[in-house]
């Protein structure tokens, strides 16, 4: 829980930091910072020190302390379901309307997004229900996340008219790579094949920069969706996916943590061997 506590203000202040950059240091026509600005040097240095602790205090108290993973569905979980699921219809009808409607050209990762999309939405809808009659169905949708993500990121990666030397478009693959990591451990969680230092250094990673990178675009759009990748519904998808992400992280603290055996004195081990009714 404490860790939730850290990732979720971590997320928020860096994300103000972003805005504060953007709107003091940033040169809107090319998208990068003025020359000579040392306050985003600082802030990008900090922020990948930030990240690494982040990892490293996830793996130690995956060592030290034992719960429930995959985390249990809760109110928090379901509603961010609802919402991700929400925002990625949005986003696929907003893009047929615009390619059938409005007859605009569509890419091949238009066409890619719009089919991914469709069982990404499946998947957290299906998160909802208490009782999965279709354990396959759901494994085989949760993959689409990774999918949506992979797509974008590709997309994003290939697009020639932003700088390779944007910063805003170098930490918006780092999101989307660290969205796909964690959506990785929700495929291993319906095969049964649970890493709990993955998922917690998943999870306490990919909010930071999903908000970090997609807050500011949401707040700033004339300053910073300057691509033709840059989409503010898509933006808006990856908020509602860290919001997901930290619905998890949030019950796999909320349940109840047990100190790890090999950290317990050698008598309290003893003490659960002669009782097997402890749990």
């Amino acid at each position: 829980m404490l860790l939730f506590c850290a990732v979720l203000i971590i997320s928020l202040l860096s994300a103000g930091i972003r805005v504060l950059l953007t709107t003091n240091c940033l040169d809107a026509h090319y998208g990068v910072y003025s020359s000579g600005e040392i306050l985003p040097t600082v802030y990008h240095i900090a922020l990948f020190v930030i990240v690494i602790l982040a990892v490293a205090a996830a793996i130690l108290i995956s060592k030290r302390v034992s719960g429930a993973v995959p985390p249990p569905v809760g109110d928090f979980t379901i509603f961010a379901s609802c919402i991700s699921a929400f925002m990625l219809a949005a986003s696929t009808l907003l893009s047929l309307y615009y390619i059938l409607i409005r007859r605009q050209p569509a890419s091949i990762y238009d066409w890619l997004m719009i089919i991914a999309s469709i069982p990404a939405i499946i998947f957290f809808l299906a998160l909802i229900k208490t009782k999965l009659n279709s354990r396959a169905a759901l494994t085989f949708t949760s993959f689409f996340p990774i999918v949506w993500c992979a797509v974008l990121l590709i997309r994003v990666y290939f697009d020639t008219s932003l700088l390779i030397t944007n910063p805003h478009k170098t930490l918006h693959q780092l999101a989307l790579l660290a969205a796909m990591v964690y959506f990785l451990n929700e495929s291993r969680f319906l095969l049964s094949k649970n890493n709990r230092p993955l998922f917690l250094a998943a999870s306490a990673t990919a909010p930071i920069l999903l908000l970090s990178s997609a807050l500011p675009a949401l707040i700033l759009p004339d300053l910073l969706l300057i691509g033709s990748s840059d989409s503010f519904i898509d933006y808006a998808v990856e908020c509602a996916l860290a919001v997901f992400i930290l619905s998890r992280l949030f019950y796999a603290g909320a349940s109840k943590p047990e100190t790890c055996e090999k950290d317990m004195p050698a008598d309290s081990g003893a003490s659960i061997q002669a009782n097997p009714n402890n749990t």
